[in-house]
C-alpha cells in the first residue's frame, strides 16, 4: 500500500513471526522435519491486518546434499550461490557451508488467525492511509480470531504476542488493558499475550499529535498447555519468552536483509 505523505516514519507495518524449531508437517508449512533444522515463518501484513505475503526461512546445520519439501511458489538461497532446484515440492541443494539458509514463498497465503486492525480519531473511523499526521483522540482496535480455513493445530498450540511501541512525545494519556508495559527509550512498549485456542480484542486509546507509529510486531510460539495448569502461570512463562523471541526475530531479520 503506497502512502502519499511527507512524514518519515511509516504509519504502521505489521510483521507476524511464527518460530518453529524441529517443526512437523502441516498445511501452512508443508515441510519435512530434519534434526538440526529450524524454520521461521514470516507474514507481512497490510495496515489493516490482512495478509500481504507469507514466506519461510529454512535453516540447516549441515553440509552436503540437502533435500527438503515445501509447497512454495519460489525459493532462493540466502547466503551463497549454490543453485536450489524445486520439482513437485521437492527442494534440493548441495550446501558447501556450515549452515544453509534458504527462503521459500508459501503458496498457501493464509494464517491460523484472522487479524483486523481499525483506527479511530475523535470517534470517527479512518482508513490507515488517511490518519497519518492527524491529531486528536485516538483509538486502535485489534481483533484476533481463529481462521477456520487454516490448520486448527496452529491456533490450538501457538501463543501469540502482540507488541506496539508508541512515542511518548506524540502519544499522551495512553490507556489500555491486559498489556505488559515497558519503557524503551522515548517509547512505551505494550505487549499483549494471546494464549493458544483463544482470540483477543485489544484496544488502546491516547491523545495523539501528528499521528505516526512504528511497526506492530506479532510473535507466535508453540506452547503446549496442560488443562490443569493455571492460565496465569502460563501467561507469566510466555512473557518470560518475550526477550528471547525478540532476539530471534532481530537475528532472522538480519538474515533476511542479508
Amino acid at each position: 500500500m503506497k502512502i502519499k505523505n511527507t512524514v518519515k516514519k511509516p504509519l504502521i507495518a505489521l510483521l507476524l513471526v511464527i518460530t518453529l524449531i524441529f517443526s512437523v508437517s502441516n498445511t501452512i508449512l508443508a515441510s519435512k522435519t530434519y534434526e538440526g533444522k529450524e524454520e521461521v515463518v514470516y507474514a507481512n501484513l497490510k495496515y489493516n491486518g490482512k495478509v500481504d505475503e507469507i514466506y519461510v526461512v529454512n535453516i540447516f546445520d549441515k553440509e552436503g546434499k540437502i533435500v527438503d519439501y515445501g509447497e512454495y511458489s519460489k525459493v532462493r538461497n540466502m547466503i551463497s550461490n549454490e543453485k536450489i532446484t524445486m520439482v513437485n515440492n521437492k527442494i534440493t541443494v548441495t550446501n558447501e557451508n556450515d549452515k544453509l539458509y534458504y527462503e521459500g514463498k508459501l503458496k498457501n497465503q493464509t494464517l491460523p488467525w484472522n487479524i483486523s486492525i481499525k483506527y479511530y480519531l475523535d470517534n470517527k473511523e479512518y482508513l490507515p492511509e488517511d490518519i497519518i499526521g492527524k491529531s486528536g483522540f485516538l483509538k486502535i482496535n485489534i481483533d484476533i480470531k481463529e481462521n477456520k480455513n487454516n490448520d486448527k493445530n496452529f491456533y490450538n498450540e501457538y501463543a501469540l504476542q502482540t507488541e506496539l511501541r508508541l512515542n511518548s512525545n506524540k502519544f499522551k494519556d495512553i490507556k489500555t488493558d491486559g498489556a505488559t508495559i515497558a519503557n524503551v527509550g522515548k517509547d512505551k512498549q505494550f505487549t499483549y499475550t494471546t494464549l493458544p485456542a483463544e482470540g483477543a480484542k485489544i484496544s488502546i486509546t491516547s491523545d495523539v499529535v501528528e499521528f505516526e507509529m512504528d511497526a506492530i510486531n506479532m510473535n507466535g510460539i508453540r506452547l503446549n498447555i496442560n488443562a490443569d495448569i493455571d492460565e496465569s502461570e502460563i501467561t507469566g512463562k510466555v512473557n518470560d519468552l518475550n526477550e528471547s523471541i525478540s532476539k530471534l526475530d532481530n537475528g532472522a531479520n538480519n538474515i533476511k536483509d542479508g
